[in-house]
């Protein structure tokens, strides 16, 4: 058995994914694939367009074996958080060989000398003037890299390379037996417009929100049908106005220490969230009043999702606490059944397994159920509470 890892959002399952599930088996030879994939919320900071539970049945349906949760606080940190999270999730299950992960250059020899450049002294001390003179991390670290190492820097102007250095430096943080492999991407470019026979996810999510279904042609046949049922049983995200709405209301409910113990907060930050969410009259407008030079959007936003789930600091400092397993195929169950006995992590495949977490594993938990939760809260018709842990596994 050899099992090939990847970390995705599949927001939603297009025929970009079907793709890089093909050329991994490739190019690693593997007879087995996991996925680790975000669940309600994702990274950029916004929900989910269908439920992870969709998202993972479309993911098995197009050629994953075994569909793993990243939970909530990873799945919503930045880069380097949801790289770290994903990688020591896979790395923990004691069984994957391989990670193959998108990218635009398709240099795996590239990345792996850019991550290691990163994390030097020489790149740290480059780094320190610049985020004092009030320049974003992102900009920081790209005006650093030019320094040190040239050209080989403009892999960070690139988002899919520069998760996939993320990848590579969270591997050999943890001295990860699994090895790297860059899968160049192809056809549509990043939240691009269609090319050929692919569509970013970005587009097709952009077209479900006008309301366009033209971009399904974008979608297998399998992700084509579960995305228009999901639509059609009014459980699909379409509107952002209910997300903002709420954000504003839990924002207007802390203090700013209670800011204060988000993620990714600093430099007295928390005051200026804290004074927007008070005076702020249009809700879609909160991150433009927080906005200052010195932080992204994404990055605002992430704060602000964060407020909302309850998502703090502290949660990611120990690493993953337990797997989760949302959907599997027969593979999927014979990688379970090597991962018996190797991995250090209580694996979750029954609500009976989620009661019996304590401490932080609970609390970790118990975020993404309310997580869970509040995306029911989102959709076009409200969902009723407790998902997170009735929804059973998706056997395919």
């Amino acid at each position: 058995m050899s099992i090939c890892g990847i970390i995705a959002e599949y927001n939603p399952f297009h025929l970009g994914h079907i793709y890089h599930i093909e050329q991994s088996r490739r190019l690693t030879g593997a007879t087995h694939t996991v996925a680790v994939m975000s669940g309600n919320f994702v990274q950029r900071g916004e929900a989910a367009a269908v439920d992870k539970f969709a998202r993972a049945k479309m993911a098995v349906m197009g050629g994953i074996d075994l569909v793993l949760e990243l939970p909530v606080p990873w799945a919503v940190g930045t880069a380097q958080t949801f790289a770290a999270g994903s990688v020591q999730l896979l790395d923990k299950l004691g069984v994957v060989d391989r990670l193959s992960f998108g990218s635009e250059c398709g240099d795996i020899s590239a990345i792996s000398r850019l991550a290691e450049i990163i994390d030097s002294d020489e790149m740290r001390a480059c780094m320190v003037p610049l985020l004092d003179s009030g320049m974003t991390f992102a900009a920081a670290r790209q005006a650093a890299a030019e320094q040190c190492c040239g050209r080989l820097s403009e892999l960070l102007q690139s988002p899919n390379d520069t998760l996939a250095v993320e990848y590579v430096r969270a591997l050999k943080l943890l001295d990860s037996r699994i090895l790297p492999v860059a899968v160049k991407r192809a056809g549509a470019a990043h939240d691009g417009q269609p090319d050929g026979t692919t569509a970013s996810a970005g587009y097709i999510r952009s077209c479900i929100i006008r309301g366009e279904r033209d971009c399904v042609q974008y979608m297998p046949d399998s992700a084509r049908d579960i995305l228009l049922t999901e639509i059609e049983r009014r459980r699909a995200v379409t509107d952002s106005k209910r997300l903002e709405m709420l954000i504003l209301h839990r924002l207007r409910q802390m203090e700013p220490a209670d800011i204060a113990a988000l993620p990714d907060i600093s430099e007295g930050l928390e005051n200026r969230i804290y004074d927007a969410a008070r005076n702020c009259t249009d809700p879609a407008a909160l991150v433009d009043a927080i906005k200052v030079k010195r932080y992204t959007h994404a990055r605002l936003r992430r704060i602000c999702l964060s407020a909302l789930l309850g998502v703090t600091a502290d949660m990611t400092g120990a690493g993953i606490p337990y797997i989760r397993v949302l959907a599997m195929n027969g593979r999927g169950a014979e990688i379970l059944g090597a991962a018996s006995g190797k991995c250090p992590l209580p694996i979750i495949t029954r609500s009976r397994d989620a009661q019996a977490l304590s401490g932080r594993a609970k609390a970790i938990f118990d975020a993404e159920s309310r997580a869970v939760d509040t995306y029911g809260l989102l959709t076009e018709q409200i969902q009723p509470c407790g998902a997170n842990l009735t929804h059973g596994i998706i056997t395919i």
